[in-house]
């Protein structure tokens, strides 16, 4: 939240596997372009997904689903354009 660790663009970054079936999945990003994908045990693509306009302390932005929501256990995949910043992911 303080924004002196990020990730930076371009590229990706994959989060351990964590329950988003407990609740939404928030980030604290800089940028426009950015993309998140949750992945099943096996690595497929189960959901695709955005920023949207729903924000959370002031820094997390509300991740919109494009489809059906993940269920259960998922790794997180942030993927980062040129000059985006992902600080960090939660989920509740």
């Amino acid at each position: 939240r303080d924004q002196f660790g990020y990730a930076q663009g371009p590229g990706s970054i994959t989060t351990h596997a964590v329950d988003v079936a407990v609740g939404d999945v928030w980030l604290n990003a800089d940028g426009d372009g950015l993309c998140v994908t949750a992945l099943d045990a096996s690595g497929r693509n189960v959901a695709c997904g955005y920023p949207g306009d729903e924000c959370a302390q002031s820094v997390y932005r509300k991740i919109v689903w494009q489809g059906d929501r993940p269920k259960g256990l998922c790794r997180v995949q942030v993927h980062l354009s040129v000059g985006e910043r992902l600080y960090s992911v939660r989920v509740s």
